[in-house]
This record gives C-alpha cells, sequence and structure tokens, in this order.
C-alpha cells in the first residue's frame, strides 16, 4: 500500500480502496473462521473472493486460501446442518464446500454418508408407502435432496414418488 501512496493518480487511488476492502473483509472473514462462525465468514469470504477477483484476477496468493477457507467453513455449516437433522441444507453446503476447494476430503466424505441416509429414508418410505401415502412421499422427496440426481438412489426415490402420484 505504500508504494500506491505515493504513485498518485486516480487508478492508484481505485487499487488502494479495493485492497483496502480485499483487507478489511478478509481479515474479518479469518477471524470469524477460527471461531467456527460459518455464515458471517462465508459472507465475507465470498466478498473477499470478489474483491480478489477484481483485483488480481483469481492469480494471487490469496486465491487459493479463500477458496480452501470457504471450502472449510461450508463444511463447518453442514455439521451444524447435520446435526440439526437438516440433511438436505447439510447436502447442499457440503455440496458448495467442494465447489469452492474440490479436494476436501471431508465433505466428500459427508456426502458418502449423506447418500447411505439417503438410502435409509427411502426405506422407511417404501414401507410407509400402503400406511401413510403423505409420510412416504416426504421421505422420498427429502431423500432426493440429500443425493445428486445422477444417482441410483435418486432415481429409486422418485421412482417410488411418481408411483404415488
Amino acid at each position: 500500500l505504500g508504494q500506491l501512496r505515493t504513485a498518485g493518480g486516480r487508478d492508484a487511488r481505485v487499487l488502494q480502496a479495493k485492497l483496502q476492502k480485499f483487507d478489511k473483509a478478509y481479515g474479518a472473514a479469518i477471524e470469524l473462521a477460527s471461531s467456527k462462525r460459518a455464515d458471517g465468514a462465508i459472507k465475507l469470504l465470498l466478498q473477499a473472493r470478489g474483491l480478489e477477483s477484481k483485483i488480481a484476477a483469481g492469480r494471487s496468493v490469496y486465491a487459493s486460501q479463500i477458496s480452501q477457507r470457504l471450502a472449510d467453513m461450508y463444511y463447518v455449516r453442514g455439521m451444524d446442518q447435520l446435526y440439526s437433522s437438516q440433511l438436505p441444507e447439510a447436502y447442499q453446503s457440503f455440496r458448495e464446500a467442494l465447489k469452492s476447494f474440490s479436494g476436501h476430503d471431508k465433505a466428500e466424505r459427508r456426502i458418502a454418508d449423506l447418500e447411505q441416509k439417503a438410502e435409509q429414508i427411502v426405506a422407511e418410505g417404501e414401507s410407509l408407502r400402503n400406511r401413510d401415502a403423505a409420510a412416504a412421499k416426504d421421505r422420498f422427496r427429502t431423500a432426493m435432496q440429500m443425493v445428486a440426481p445422477g444417482r441410483p438412489i435418486y432415481a429409486r426415490a422418485k421412482q417410488q414418488l411418481d408411483a404415488l402420484r
């Protein structure tokens, strides 16, 4: 920042302002992330990623750090949702973790766990099918929100749901 202050000119001031915004957002995000406050950290990390992209087009040393921390915070959010039995929401958070950082092993494992849970939920729906169609439909819809559309359990849940319509 010191060189920018002496460089003068409008472009330097604009860049300096962007760097200050980035520094503020990234610093606050790191603070929130270290205390596992996922929602706030995610918001600020997304802001920092946008600013970094405008400043360095995703090529700075911060780009990969932001992606990794963003994935970690989506994972933390997913775990909170998992513990609160918000299974479809947890799945979405783990998917976001993988979108942010494709090698996030913990998120991959949790998605695999959720797929197994979706199989159990579909089995529950199948057992409820003749006694309580509404509850069965609910189970099938929930399972479909917990796995990718291309997965076999998704197709099974969809087939069962379609049969009840």
